[in-house]
């Protein structure tokens, strides 16, 4: 997980078995790794570039590296649940990182400001630091251009923010689970960018599905 590899590779390395993965303190590595491949795999698809991505040793707040031929971005990670609830809470009858619905988008902006604002009173600056923010959310309960109305003034000192959350897209199988990413800071974006993933069987390759707004 500390050296630089497919994103592919990673996310396929993580045993997500056990029932404690999302929420037990001894798997925040192993969390660390599966959200930024997967975010790794749609950036990848996103910017049309390959990327290689690993896990950063003692080198707080930087987590996780994301690399590709032009640059190498450090990423801070960080999970959006419901106002209230601990990790624990949300995720001790999932089997895994699923989409909770439904919820409204006032919740999760105020949920993605908090985060941030937390993020920014311990960092300080944010210089050379890129927030990735996992909602369990699912895409269904938004929308990209409130998105992005609510974001364009959020006050942030970090080199991006992302968020990565749940979709469902349409494919020649029928209706596949998915994710969605979109930029929020800085410039967020009016558009997410969909693509659908589970490293096996039909979903091996990632497939693009292009942006919703």
């Amino acid at each position: 997980m500390y050296v630089f590899q497919s994103p592919h590779l990673l996310w396929k390395s993580i045993d997500r078995t056990t029932d404690d993965f999302v929420y037990s303190t001894r798997y925040q590595k192993e969390r660390e790794a599966y959200l930024i491949s997967l975010f790794a795999v749609g950036y990848g698809l996103l910017t049309e570039t390959d990327c290689e991505v690993r896990l950063v040793k003692d080198k707080e707040p930087i987590e996780a590296e994301l690399k590709t031929k032009k640059e190498c971005l450090g990423f801070q990670i960080a999970m959006a649940i419901r106002k209230g609830k601990k990790v624990k809470e949300e995720f001790k009858k999932s089997p895994g990182l699923i989409p909770y619905r439904p919820v409204k988008f006032e919740e999760l902006a105020e949920r993605i400001e908090d985060i941030v604002t937390k993020k920014t009173k311990k960092y300080g600056t944010g210089k050379g630091i890129n927030l990735l923010i996992y909602s369990n959310i699912s895409y269904e309960n938004l929308n990209a251009q409130q998105m992005k109305e609510r974001f364009s003034n959020l006050a942030s000192n970090f080199d991006s923010i992302w968020l990565i959350m749940h979709t469902f897209a349409p494919t020649s199988e029928g209706i596949t689970a998915g994710y969605a990413i979109i930029k929020i800071a800085p410039d967020p974006s009016p558009l997410f960018y969909g693509f659908t993933y589970d490293g096996m069987g039909s979903g091996k390759t990632p497939r693009r599905h292009g942006v919703f707004v």
